[in-house]
């Protein structure tokens, strides 16, 4: 069996003449937490809207498990096991915290469109058991004394965690997280990490864009660095940061 979960292979995308992409070959591995940084405009956001659907690429291949995913629509990825964050938080802000977790189990609702519309024994009982799960991954985010609250009401660092226990809800084995820190005070950065930690160590792997590179170092196992739509380094953090072409991509040579 196979130790990559996420496999991207000769993948690039142009938008009318410009390159955003060119070329990128990158593997995650299992079970880890993985790192993609680079400077504003590398390419890191677009390479995430390839893998999870939003865009297709010019040419090039992506796979999950082994299993080749290239051009599948949002909603066939996410039921394959890659659920993602997005920079700007996406919550639906006039729900509860309870509603948008259980916004994100709809894609395994047991249930046909009769059942729904006649609110039939076995909707019910699915909704109950729905209901159940997103109040234990409540728990578990550390979010359940805000089940009822509106969505808008929560602190900003509890609503990006909120839009990672709607994620979760999707029971990923890939967890795709875009800029969770932005914005955050040291206090709520320092949570995510542990956060995150939590997630990774309960079995799901995460790969994570983020401007924090002090939070990246500490955080991950592996990390590649995108500048110009290229993979200029890769590896353990130490030797990451190290790295002249990291260090001129971030200062300026």
């Amino acid at each position: 069996m196979s130790k990559n979960i996420l496999k991207i292979k000769n993948l690039s995308i142009m938008f009318g003449g410009i390159v955003a992409l060119d070329d990128v070959n990158m593997v995650t591995k299992k079970g880890t937490i993985h790192g993609l940084i680079g400077p504003n405009g590398a390419g890191k956001t677009t390479l995430f809207n390839i893998m999870t659907g939003i865009y297709k690429p010019t040419s090039g291949n992506i796979y999950l498990n082994e299993k080749e995913i290239t051009g599948f629509t949002p909603n066939k990825i996410a039921n394959l096991g890659i659920a993602r964050t997005f920079q700007n938080i996406r919550l639906f802000n006039s729900m509860s915290v309870l509603e948008n977790v259980l916004v994100g189990m709809h894609n395994s609702m047991n249930v046909n469109i009769i059942d729904i519309i006649l609110k039939t024994r076995n909707f019910k009982k699915e909704e109950k058991l729905k209901k159940e799960r997103a109040e234990r991954l409540l728990e578990y985010t550390g979010l359940v004394k805000y089940t009822n609250n509106r969505a808008s009401s929560l602190p900003y660092g509890y609503q990006r965690r909120l839009e990672i226990a709607r994620a979760l809800a999707t029971s990923p084995s890939l967890l795709v997280i875009d800029e969770p820190a932005a914005g955050m005070n040291q206090k709520e950065t320092s949570d995510l990490k542990d956060f995150l930690d939590k997630i990774n160590s309960d079995g799901t792997s995460i790969l994570i864009i983020e401007h924090d590179v002090k939070l990246i170092m500490n955080l991950c196992s592996f990390v590649t660095v995108l500048d110009f739509g290229k993979i200029i380094c890769e590896g353990v953090p130490e030797m990451v940061k190290k790295n002249k072409n990291v260090i001129e991509a971030y200062l300026g040579a």
